[in-house]
């Protein structure tokens, strides 16, 4: 038997008998158990959201003439109405959306953060003004939902 192998049979045995070194605890890769893993994931997320209304609120910077801003803000009133999170709509072209037919005008904060594509969502702290960049382009709720929890509750490197 040559060293390699004897080498991966040790360290599987080692990872049997010593849980905290199993990775698979963390990040499964049986599909029963990435099931289980994210169900209890996506019920903190939505925990963490409704959790955050209060103090956090969603800035969606769109043009009135983007279809993909028209694609997203349905989303985005869905997001509100359903976890009581506020979303800041921000025209930067001064028109609405149907969802959002009174927005705010830009005053200069796209400018601020540097937003050169739209739809962009950020997530804001109205207590101690920390912005989240969440991304840009027409996002599902669930990837709201699910980046929002990582951004507001894990550290990097934390769910890899």
């Amino acid at each position: 038997m040559d060293r390699a192998s004897v080498f991966s049979d040790v360290w599987r045995r080692v990872i049997w008998a010593n849980p905290e070194l199993n990775y698979q605890l963390r990040n499964p890769s049986n599909n029963a158990a990435i099931q289980v893993r994210d169900t209890q994931r996506s019920r903190k997320a939505s925990e963490t959201l409704a959790g955050l209304a209060g103090e956090w609120g969603i800035f969606f910077f769109f043009r009135s003439d983007c279809p993909y801003c028209h694609r997203l803000a349905p989303t985005l009133k869905w997001l509100s109405e359903q976890y009581g999170i506020a979303v800041f709509p921000i025209s930067l072209d001064g028109g609405g959306l149907p969802e959002f037919p009174q927005p705010s005008r830009d005053n200069g904060m796209a400018a601020a953060l540097g937003v050169s594509v739209v739809p962009l969502v950020v997530l804001g702290n109205v207590k101690d003004r920390r912005l989240l960049p969440i991304g840009s382009g027409v996002l599902s709720a669930q990837e709201i939902v699910e980046r929002i929890y990582i951004l507001t509750q894990t550290r990097p490197g934390e769910l890899y």
